[in-house]
């Protein structure tokens, strides 16, 4: 399944409406990109994949949804009665003394101290949901956008707080009272809220079920006009 980011925009400006054109089309799709990536990293799947290591060469290029290792046997725990069998024949391991260290950044695995020896390496790690260059999200499912969009209406919201905070002001007019200050307050209080729908959500789905929060729909009218 595929959901377009477009689309996610869509259904967090519905819930979260802009007020006088603000917050921008951009920081929509940027709460948005957040969310995305805050939940591939919390609630991500397992995948597993291959590391094919040639003798002489350190670096590895990782999957594009790679979040973090899971799982990166060292190359003995690969070995049985000494020896690895791969499709570049047998590999003894006795001479390997050293210990085998990895380190991952910008998406790429390095092996140290550089091996030696060539194998196909299995590697379990923790998968995101990119975004294509169809600006799409694949593999996210309706599931995960309920809980998602809980952390970008929470990011939304937070910025409208600070729009109207640096508005801040107050008045009195008779019986009148109007205060920015307290709304931005009242702002800051709605994103928190969303931001415990989401660990709630988020829990459940990372224990394996579908814990979707309830959803509150907020009205522009609540927020006044800012500018961000």
């Amino acid at each position: 399944m595929s959901i377009a980011l477009s689309d996610l925009v869509g259904q967090l400006r519905a819930t979260v409406p802009p007020a006088s054109d603000q917050p921008a089309t951009a920081q929509y799709q940027n709460a948005v990109k957040e969310a995305v990536l805050d939940y591939g990293r919390r609630a991500g799947v397992r995948l597993l994949t291959t590391i094919a290591v040639a003798s002489g060469t350190a670096t590895y290029a990782l999957p594009d949804d790679f979040v973090r290792v899971a799982q990166f046997p060292d190359f003995k725990q690969l070995a049985r009665d000494g020896v690895i069998i791969s499709g570049a024949g047998i590999i003894p391991t006795a001479g390997f003394t050293a210990r085998e260290r990895y380190a991952v950044r910008n998406k790429q695995l390095t092996i140290a101290p550089t091996p030696t020896y060539t194998i196909d390496r299995p590697l379990w790690y923790v998968a995101g949901f990119p975004l294509g260059t169809d600006d799409a999200y694949a593999n996210l499912t309706d599931d995960d956008t309920a809980v998602l969009l809980h952390k970008a209406a929470e990011l939304i919201l937070m910025q409208i707080a600070d729009g109207v905070a640096r508005q801040g002001w107050s008045y009195s007019v008779g019986d009148e009272s109007v205060n920015k200050t307290t709304l931005a307050q009242m702002i800051r209080d709605q994103a928190k809220s969303e931001r415990e729908l989401y660990d709630v959500a988020l829990a459940g789905a990372v224990s394996g079920g579908a814990a979707i929060g309830a959803r509150a729909t907020y009205t522009a009218s609540e927020f006044g006009s800012f500018s961000a």
